[in-house]
């Protein structure tokens, strides 16, 4: 593989990376009170763990 295949193989493995942590990044910059329970589903489970973590993210949180 050259060069170029390597950075390409590189660039796209931190961009597939970066959105599959979208929604722990928004969870953490919004200060959501469960935010370590969304990074920990979001980093465990692969594909379903994303869904349920950029769903979580974004539910209304009730405060008392």
């Amino acid at each position: 593989m050259s060069f170029l295949g390597v950075v390409f193989v590189l660039v796209i493995s931190i961009m597939v990376l970066a959105i599959n942590f979208l929604p722990s990044f928004i969870a953490f910059i919004r200060k959501h009170p469960n935010r370590i329970p969304i990074l920990v589903v979001n980093a465990l489970i692969p594909i379903l763990g994303f869904l349920i973590a950029f769903l979580w993210t974004f539910a209304d949180v009730q405060t008392e």
